[in-house]
């Protein structure tokens, strides 16, 4: 915790500082916090800095080989690479299949380190053969070894989960709602102004006894937009053209969120608007609505 807050609080102030900069870098700017992140551990937790950070000598840890012997850089600086990659990048929008890797990598470093008791190595421990020992007892060949069920625990759980997510999406794609809000949802991701999206359909009930029905749309805008309300309305025009039963409900809320992410710090600033679809019809020109992409298309090429 006290190496993280080192690390953590000077980016946190250089994200705002330079917030609209790194706004427009998107999920890039995490491979800054992730560079931080590998240099300061890897060379702390090295033979260079006697196998430890500050937060390691202040809890009085060390970290070593099998044999006991401090890591070479190279060996420090990949365990560390591996523990702070999935880390940084976990929720970052990628092309797959990298979430993917970046989610099965980080589900390995949390249960080997919530549930490998006996000897207390995560997935980037295993990878370079290291141990987190106390700073009295380093020196000392270590012969406990993990045990080996747990990685075919782990595997299972992956293959688990893999399958359920694939016929869960499969099952609720074309139920209820869901069809008409992964309309919505691809369209604005095929825009291009955002990096992710999120819709969903609630209900609200009042004191009265009526229900109002709303879709929610939720975004992360490439960079920072210059107009927030010109932005929502932009993006209420997509959600209109692609969800024609859109004006069967009450409210249609776009909110817009721009934000800095260094990986180890993150910030970020957001608007919401809230009109019925009606009201957003009046708000959009007719030249804002988008085309279908094969009349965008044909345009181009006319």
């Amino acid at each position: 915790m006290l190496d993280w807050l080192i690390l953590a609080v000077p980016l946190e102030v250089f994200g705002w500082l330079y917030f609209d900069r790194l706004a427009r870098m998107g999920d890039r700017g995490a491979v800054v916090g992730i560079v931080v992140a590998v240099v300061y551990f890897g060379i702390l937790g090295s033979s260079i800095g006697n196998g430890q950070t500050i937060g390691m000598r202040v809890c009085k840890i060390k970290l070593v080989d099998a044999e006991g012997k401090l890591l070479p850089v190279s060996k420090s600086l990949f365990r560390y690479a591996i523990l702070w990659i999935p880390l940084a990048l976990s929720g970052a929008a990628m092309t797959n299949p990298l979430p993917a890797v970046i989610d099965v990598a980080l589900f390995f470093i949390i249960y080997l380190y919530i549930f490998n008791r006996l000897t207390r190595q995560s997935l980037h421990d295993l990878a370079v053969g290291s141990f987190v020992v106390q700073a009295a007892t380093a020196g000392q060949p270590i012969h406990q070894r993990m045990w080996k069920p747990h990685l075919v625990i782990a595997s299972g759980c992956v293959a688990f989960g893999i399958v359920a997510s694939v016929l869960f999406s499969t099952m609720i794609k074309g139920a209820g709602p869901f069809p008409e809000l992964f309309a919505i949802q691809r369209q604005i991701a095929a825009s291009g102004k955002v990096r992710q999206v999120g819709v969903q359909a609630t209900a609200n009930w009042s004191s009265n006894g009526k229900t109002s029905h709303s879709i929610v749309v939720t975004v992360i805008w490439n960079g920072k937009p210059v107009d927030y309300e010109k932005a929502a309305a932009e993006l209420a025009a997509v959600a209109l053209h692609a969800d024609p039963n859109l004006m069967e409900r009450d409210v249609l809320r776009i909110s817009i969120r721009t934000d800095f992410n260094l990986g180890l710090a993150t910030g970020g600033l957001s608007r919401s608007f809230d009109h019925s679809p009606s009201q957003w019809q009046q708000l959009v020109s007719p030249a804002a609505r988008p085309q279908p992409p094969h009349e965008a298309a044909s345009n181009d090429n006319a």
